[in-house]
């Protein structure tokens, strides 16, 4: 599978760093607000990342006026909103405590 979108690379190797920077303060907040973070991240960077090289590959495959480029470009999109949504939700549930 050839990698259309250059960029991912680096900025998986950031997203390794930066969970790894961020895994103690993870584990000193609370059980409820940890999980809903690391969700919030998982969902935002499986639309950002994971649904970017797909979108790649299917704009190479198809072009990009097709239907189904444009759903995995909508999908991907959601991916990422609803994953800043979730985070905020977290964030505020966590100043609530």
């Amino acid at each position: 599978m050839q990698l259309y979108s250059a960029w991912v690379v680096p900025y998986g190797i950031g997203l390794v760093l930066l969970a790894a920077t961020y895994t103690r303060f993870l584990f000193r907040i609370p059980r409820r607000s940890a999980i809903l973070l690391i969700f919030a991240g998982v969902w935002f960077v499986s639309g950002a990342l994971v649904m970017e090289l797909i979108s790649g590959h299917v704009y190479q495959a198809a072009g990009s006026k097709n239907i189904l480029y444009i759903v995995v470009q909508t999908l991907e999109e959601t991916l990422e909103m609803s994953g800043i949504v979730v985070f905020i939700f977290a964030l505020i549930d966590y100043i609530k405590k």
